[in-house]
């Protein structure tokens, strides 16, 4: 009667003789030397002759009841061993994976409230949208670079509704691949720093937008390309895009690395 049990919170308790159950994220293992397997609700046993028993829930499988399985009862299975790590790879990939998703979309709403609480600044020839910043974060994490072109998307079709973007439909495809492309290109330059600071970084946003959307007011403007008219919005669009990601945004990255909280917000993304 010196059988061991697992309850659901990894705690170690007497069970009895010959029970041994392993599930592991509701993937069964089978053992040829099993006498019989049966189940009993959500719990899956395995039965056999003079082994270390063991006894798992079926869904609520936590943390600390695998590691207590590995210390327990899985070294005489080097099989089993192989598949716990497995099954450990999976489950980290797949919690990035949703760490990622879940940034994303925080990053995605904090870019497109602070583009509509300062609407008047977003849109227009002389703009100086403030949530660009956030096309630095890229910087931090990969994950910001869907985070950030979902926010443009979301603003410029925000602005399209409310008619506070005088591009229109145009600037919620050409506006978001623009913003893409430069959080793409920050994420790519950021070994590059100059006394820390990934300055090289915050110059694709500047850049790209600078074409792109001085582009877009031109042909809305003028009804068609016009050198002298594109060269004045470019620089009037790259002048709104200098202050918010060479200022705003590598000071953003500066506190934020300074304080420890791009490893807190970013880590292993």
């Amino acid at each position: 009667m010196d059988a061991v049990t697992v309850d659901a919170f990894g705690q170690f308790a007497a069970a009895g003789n010959g029970i041994a159950a392993l599930q592991v994220c509701h993937t069964i293992k089978s053992f040829p030397d099993a006498v019989s397997c049966k189940h009993s609700k959500k719990i899956l046993y395995y039965i056999f002759p003079g082994r270390t028993t063991l006894r798992l829930h079926f869904f609520h499988c936590s943390g600390k009841i695998l590691l207590a399985a590995r210390q327990r009862s899985v070294r005489n299975y080097p099989d089993l061993k192989q598949n716990y790590r497995k099954e450990d790879q999976i489950m980290q990939k797949q919690n990035t994976a949703i760490r990622r998703m879940v940034v994303a979309a925080m990053i995605a709403a904090a870019y497109c409230a602070i583009s509509i609480c300062l609407l008047p600044l977003s849109f227009g020839v002389v703009q100086v949208r403030v949530s660009e910043a956030l096309t630095l974060l890229p910087v931090l994490s990969p994950a910001a670079i869907w985070g950030v072109s979902l926010g443009c998307a979301l603003t410029n079709a925000i602005g399209f509704a409310t008619g506070a973007n005088i591009i229109g439909m145009l600037d919620i495809f050409f506006g978001t691949a623009a913003t893409l492309a430069a959080a793409w290109l920050s994420w790519a330059l950021r070994g590059v720093r100059f006394h820390g600071l990934p300055v090289l970084s915050s110059l694709p946003p500047v850049l790209l937008n600078a074409v792109v959307i001085g582009g877009e007011l031109t042909f809305v403007i003028a009804g068609g390309f016009n050198w002298k008219i594109f060269l004045i919005n470019a620089l009037q669009v790259g002048g709104g895009q200098l202050l918010s990601c060479c200022v705003i945004g590598l000071l953003l990255v500066w506190a934020l690395e300074r304080k420890g909280l791009d490893r807190k917000l970013f880590r292993n993304l």
